[in-house]
Parts: C-alpha cells; structure tokens; sequence
C-alpha cells in the first residue's frame, strides 16, 4: 500500500568556467514514491518446547527477526510477545509488524506451541485406571 511520498531537498553550487562566476543555492526538489514494504530477515518458524517441570508454562526463545528497508530506516517496529517470556501450554501465535517511513507495512507471524506432557500423563492415567475398572 503507497500512502505516501517521501521528500528530499539536495542543494547543488554551480559555476561558469569562463566567467568564473557561482551560482549558489540552487535547490531541487524532488519526490520518490516508495511502495516496497520492509521485510525480515532471521524469520523463526513455528516454536515447539516441552513444559517446564511441575508447571504449565514454559520459556521460550528464538532468534529475534531483524526488519529491514529499502529506506535505510524502520519508522516503527512491534511484537505482540517477546523471546524469554513465559508461554502457557497451547498454542500462542506471536506477530511482529514492521513499518517504513512511508508507511507501508509488513506482518510476520509463527506459533510457539507448549506442550504440557504431564497433563497428557494425567489424562492418560484417568483413562487407563477408568478403562481398567470398566473394561474388565
């Protein structure tokens, strides 16, 4: 999406060399529509992390992603979670939005994923003690 345009304004000195006189202060303007989106580089796929010990979350990490632009520059950067914080079992889809200073604007977005294999052991329990009662 192209909302807008970006100014620059360079200043050229200028000079006849046969006169040797300057012309000075001569200013151009000009205008570059910048319609590339930034992007990442370092993109995570999905997270998969067994749960902590006698808990139900986990820690997560991964590399963070690095956004970049044709500019030079990233007007504005967001993350919904960050790598070393606490994650709850399930699934979690974590976003990072990077946009330019022409206000285009790029998504990227992974699942972290904790799975809680004593809650599995749990469930597992209570169906082979109920199977073992019923089924015999």
């Amino acid at each position: 999406m192209v909302t807008r345009y970006r100014d620059f304004n360079t200043k050229y000195a200028c000079s006849n060399p046969t006169s040797h006189t300057s012309i000075s202060g001569v200013l151009i303007n000009s205008s570059i529509l910048d319609y590339i989106p930034p992007w990442f580089l370092n993109t995570p796929g999905d997270v998969i992390v067994d749960v902590d010990p006698q808990k139900a979350t986990a820690i997560v990490h991964w590399e963070e992603p690095i956004a970049t632009d044709n500019s030079g520059q990233i007007a504005d950067l967001t993350k919904s979670h960050s790598s070393g914080q606490r994650f709850s079992i399930g699934g979690t889809t974590v976003t990072y939005t990077a946009t330019d200073p022409s206000d285009n604007t790029v998504t990227l977005t992974f699942l972290v994923i904790v799975i809680g294999k004593m809650l599995l052991q749990i469930v597992y329990r209570r169906i082979s003690d109920s199977c073992s009662s019923l089924c015999l």
